[in-house]
């Protein structure tokens, strides 16, 4: 996606990241495509889990979906 602020902003969707395999699953998926992509806004979506999170030197927001809807409109 791609906002205001010229930045790509991309985005993975998960219930929650309790699960370990579902946690590595998705922080390596979002980590993998903001290698590809230098520059990004890298955000997890959940439905409540929030934190922020540093993998392979790639920051990645965890935001409860509301959260992030909140703040794009």
């Amino acid at each position: 996606m791609y906002f205001e602020d010229k930045k790509f902003h991309l985005l993975q969707v998960a219930y929650d990241l309790d699960d370990l395999k579902t946690r590595e699953r998705e922080i390596k998926a979002i980590a993998d495509a903001a290698g590809e992509l230098p520059d990004t806004e890298n955000i997890i979506l959940t439905y409540e889990d929030e934190e922020e999170i540093v993998y392979n030197g790639v920051e990645i927001s965890v935001l409860p979906v509301w959260k992030w809807i909140l703040e794009v409109v």
